[in-house]
C-alpha cells in the first residue's frame, strides 16, 4: 500500500509539472481561456492568445482534465502516508 500511494504522490507531481512545461511551451492552455472559432483554435495566458492545431488544442483540454483527477488523488495519497507515517 505504502508503495502504491507513493506512486500515485509521483504521479500527481509529474503530471503538473508536464501540464506547466507543456503550457509554457505552448503559450497557454485551452480551459484557461483559450477557444474555438470558425475552425480556428486558441491557447490562453493571461490575456494572450495563441493559434494551435485542433490536436494540440484537443490535447492541452484533456491534459488539463487529468488534473482534476490526479491533483486531488495525489493530495488524498499524501495525507494518507502522512497519517501512516504517524501511527
Amino acid at each position: 500500500m505504502h508503495r502504491f500511494l507513493i506512486g500515485i504522490v509521483i504521479l500527481g507531481v509529474v503530471n503538473f509539472a508536464v501540464f506547466f512545461i507543456v503550457t509554457l511551451r505552448l503559450g497557454g492552455y485551452a480551459l484557461g481561456g483559450g477557444y474555438a472559432t470558425g475552425g480556428q483554435y486558441f491557447l490562453a495566458s493571461h490575456g494572450h492568445y495563441t493559434q494551435v492545431t485542433r490536436a494540440v488544442f484537443t490535447y492541452s483540454r484533456w491534459h488539463n482534465y487529468s488534473l482534476f483527477i490526479t491533483q486531488p488523488a495525489a493530495m488524498l495519497a499524501g495525507w494518507q502516508l502522512a497519517r501512516m507515517r504517524r501511527s
